[in-house]
């Protein structure tokens, strides 16, 4: 009786299983996950989260949130990845350039004292250029204020799969 004591003892040693936990510091993140057949957005709007990935479940900071889910059950993943300052100003740099000319052409129908020509090719490209500038600056601004959140939601439906592709997207956007 007490070598099989013994051996059970031993035996559970050799069979035992670790889970590895692997934490993360992320941004303001979201997380849209199947509940009862519906998806459900989870917001972490800190600017520090701990997430914590074990086996077969995501864990949010425990001493900040009740949250636990399933990986299987995650459909889609928000992570901050700063704002549209450059893309604003891109796009509203365009935009500016195209109304400079406008407003170009505009001013020398109206005002041309020297030949239209002349002042076409003088006018134009100023407008322009003081286009640009200004929708830029503006563009920019604007852009500053609205945030960029990059978003993943091709996921396997496999559990480990899954589990790898969040360890590196979190990797991707880790804090530390």
């Amino acid at each position: 009786m007490k070598l099989l004591i013994a051996f059970l003892l031993t035996s559970s040693i050799l069979f035992a299983q670790s889970d590895s936990v692997y934490k993360y510091t992320l941004p303001e993140l979201k997380i849209t996950q199947s509940e009862n057949g519906k998806d459900v957005t989870y917001g972490f709007a800190e600017e520090r989260n701990i997430m914590l990935v074990r086996d077969s479940i995501l864990i949010g900071d425990p001493e900040r949130y009740k949250y636990q889910v399933p990986i299987g059950n995650i459909r889609k993943l928000s992570i901050l990845d700063g704002n549209y300052g450059w893309r604003g100003a891109k796009v509203m740099g365009l935009v500016g350039g195209g109304l400079g000319v406008l407003m170009g052409g505009i001013f020398v129908a109206a005002y041309g004292g020297i030949t239209d020509k002349t002042g076409l090719i003088i006018a134009a490209p100023a407008f322009l250029l003081a286009g640009i500038l200004t929708g830029g600056l503006v563009g920019g601004i604007l852009g500053s204020a609205i945030p960029y959140f990059e978003e993943y939601s091709k996921f396997s439906d496999d559990t480990r799969a899954k589990k790898e592709i969040l360890k590196r997207i979190f990797k991707k956007h880790n804090l530390r």
